[in-house]
C-alpha cells in the first residue's frame, strides 16, 4: 500500500471514457468492437485473459486484486 498514492495519481490522470471516444472520433476511428470488425465473445475471453498475456502491472491485475 505504500504506493496506492501513486496509482491513485496515475488513475486520475487517464482521460475519461468520453474524451478518448471524441478524440477517437475526431480522427474517424472506430468507437465499438463492431467497428473493429470484432465479435462481443472474444472481447469477453480476451479480456479474461489479458492480464496473463505479459508480465507486468495492469489496470486489469489491479481490477483482480480489487
Amino acid at each position: 500500500m505504500q504506493k496506492w498514492g501513486d496509482v491513485q495519481a496515475i488513475a486520475r490522470a487517464v482521460p475519461a471514457p468520453e474524451q478518448l471516444s471524441a478524440w477517437l472520433a475526431a480522427v474517424q476511428g472506430p468507437l465499438t468492437t463492431d467497428q473493429l470488425g470484432v465479435e462481443p465473445e472474444l472481447v469477453a475471453a480476451s479480456l479474461q485473459d489479458a492480464l496473463f498475456v505479459r508480465n507486468r502491472f495492469t489496470i486489469l491485475r489491479l481490477q483482480r486484486l480489487l
